[in-house]
C-alpha cells in the first residue's frame, strides 16, 4: 500500500534554501530543475538493478533508489547539498534490502553530500566520506 509519510517535514521558508543553485566558476554544479540518474556508486552495495535517482526541483530535493522517494527542502552552499528538515516519504512496503538502502540514502543527505562535476564520464559527482556517487543528467 502506497502512502506519504511526514516525517517532520518541517520547511524553512526564508529565501536562502536551495538558493545557491551554482554559477560557473564559483565551484558549485548548477542543479536547479534538474534530474539525475546514478551511473556508478563505489562504497555502498546497491541492490541489483536499482539506481539512486536526484530531482531538485522548487526547493526541494527527492531522493529515491528503488523503493520510497524522500523529499524535504534543501540547501546547497560551499559545494555541498543538505537537507534542511526531515524528510517526507512514500509508504512503500518492499525487500528489507531496499528498506536499507531507503535508511542510507537519507542518512547522506540528511548530513549533506558534497557535490562536483569533475568526473569526466559524469555530469554529477556526490561524496561523503569513501561514498562516490557519480550521476548523468536525465
Amino acid at each position: 500500500m502506497a502512502g506519504l509519510l511526514l516525517l517532520g517535514a518541517c520547511g524553512d521558508d526564508s529565501d536562502d534554501s536551495a538558493d545557491d543553485t551554482g554559477s560557473e566558476g564559483d565551484g558549485t554544479v548548477e542543479i536547479d530543475g534538474k534530474t539525475f540518474v546514478s551511473n556508478q556508486v563505489r562504497g555502498f552495495d546497491m541492490v541489483e538493478g536499482t539506481e539512486v535517482a536526484l530531482s531538485f526541483e522548487d526547493d526541494s530535493l527527492s531522493v529515491s533508489a528503488g523503493c520510497n522517494t524522500m523529499s524535504a527542502p534543501y540547501v546547497y552552499e560551499d559545494g555541498k547539498v543538505t537537507w534542511t528538515g526531515e524528510p517526507a516519504a512514500t509508504m512503500m512496503m518492499c525487500e528489507d534490502a531496499l528498506m536499507a538502502q531507503d535508511v542510507w540514502l537519507t542518512s547522506l543527505f540528511t548530513e549533506g553530500m558534497e557535490l562536483s562535476n569533475d568526473d569526466g564520464d559524469a555530469d554529477l559527482v556526490a561524496e561523503q566520506f569513501d561514498v562516490v556517487i557519480t550521476f548523468v543528467e536525465r
